[in-house]
């Protein structure tokens, strides 16, 4: 959802036909409402990442910081409603703690094997602490299990191959950027291309802060990622702004075949 929702608002932006509009406005509804249903406090995080960065695109840094205000109120308020037991399940701290710990080894080892890691996969960290294991530890209680995997794909990366590959990872996710979102961002809603970028630049944001939490960078979900990313290098290139067929998603032109012109 983190990647889908903003390139479907892109596409909103993008859209002429009504009805392309409203189909689209009616799934970004749909994902929208899944995604809060869902209390996956991590994908909440990748949404509040991308709301910021947008403020920031379109009203600089005043309302990048309104913005952020407005978030930690609405977190603030979320902790006082679970003080008066309302929505307790959705600010225990338990999945937060379990984390912490298994990140906490996570580091230590990477402090010791910087460069080359313990070897690259999820469940490497398993082979390292075969201790830590769900059949070893299934005799002990649920509350002071350890997480038997990172759930933080920047610190897997670096544990399994080590800091090199790391700063390699993250080069990705900044080249991505530097190429959808440049800096100074100057709003261009005429500029069909620009919009479409941004939209997927807001994904890779989303997503790149839904990792830290998770190991999600695997199947479909790179997949996804990995065609964003190439339809956003695509658009933004200066071959393609300047042979483009000049047609935007949901426009009239899409409705059918264009004329021929006659021969003279």
């Amino acid at each position: 959802m983190v990647m889908t929702i903003p390139v479907v608002g892109s596409l909103i932006v993008l859209g002429r036909l009504v009805w392309f509009r409203a189909a689209q406005a009616l799934a970004l509804a749909l994902m929208g409402g899944a995604q809060l249903f869902s209390y996956t406090r991590g994908g909440w995080l990748g949404h509040a990442a991308q709301g910021i960065a947008f403020a920031a695109m379109v009203g600089g840094r005043r309302l990048a910081l309104w913005v952020l205000g407005l978030f930690a109120m609405a977190g603030a308020g979320l902790l006082v409603a679970s003080q008066a037991g309302f929505q307790r399940d959705t600010v225990a701290a338990s999945t937060v703690d379990t984390r912490l710990t298994v990140w906490a080894i996570g580091l230590r080892q990477v402090a010791t094997h910087p460069v080359v890691g313990i070897g690259y996969g999820n469940n490497s960290f398993v082979k390292k602490f075969p201790e830590y294991s769900s059949e070893a530890q299934a005799q002990v209680s649920e509350g002071t299990r350890i997480i038997p995997a990172m759930h933080n794909t920047f610190l897997m990366v670096a544990l399994g191959s080590g800091l090199p590959a790391l700063l390699s990872f993250v080069w990705i996710f900044v080249a991505l950027l530097r190429r959808l979102i440049p800096i100074p961002w100057r709003a261009a809603w005429n500029d069909r291309w620009s919009v479409l970028a941004a939209g997927i630049g807001l994904a890779v944001i989303g997503f790149a802060v839904r990792n830290l939490f998770d190991y999600m960078f695997m199947g479909s979900l790179a997949h996804i990622f990995w065609l964003l990313a190439a339809v956003g290098i695509t658009v933004t290139g200066s071959a393609w702004r300047g042979g483009g067929s000049g047609r935007q998603p949901g426009s009239p032109q899409d409705e059918g075949t264009s004329q021929q012109q006659p021969s003279a």
